[in-house]
């Protein structure tokens, strides 16, 4: 098997997370993909309730403008944006943080992960066609 399957298969793919009843799906390509269209087919539904009120970003536009999409999110929240917001990264370094996402909250908000499905494309490629009506409705082409 590939070095590259192998090691994200140890490490859950891009964190170091402990193998648990959900992410046990990310152990298989094909599993991954039936997961998410399972959760994403969910949150389409809800989304359509009378009276529910959401909103959804996406992260290349967070990582675009940063100010103007967060502030978008506070101000859907019903709060007032904040320049502080910008800059979470610095408070939160300050902080002893549990999760496995922590160095990632303790840095700005970065562009590297923008399209970084493509490094990964062929292996991703017998589920992509899964995938590409997800595609669509969140506006990726």
């Amino acid at each position: 098997m590939d070095a590259f399957v192998t090691k994200s298969r140890d490490r859950c793919y891009f964190q170091n997370i402990a193998l648990n009843s959900t992410n046990v799906n990310f152990l298989d390509f094909d599993r991954l993909a039936k997961h998410y269209a399972d959760l994403v087919d969910i949150w389409l539904l809800v989304r359509e309730w009378d009276g529910f009120a959401w909103l959804e970003t996406r992260y290349e536009d967070m990582v675009a403008d940063l100010p103007k999409e967060g502030r978008r999110v506070t101000e859907f929240l019903g709060l007032a944006w904040h320049e502080d917001q910008e800059r979470f990264h610095e408070k939160s370094g300050k902080k002893q943080l549990f999760s496995p996402t922590y160095q990632d909250v303790t840095r700005p908000v970065y562009s590297r992960s923008v399209a970084r499905w493509r490094y990964y494309e062929k292996y991703l490629a017998p589920t992509l066609p899964a995938l590409e009506p997800y595609c669509r409705k969140f506006g990726y082409a």
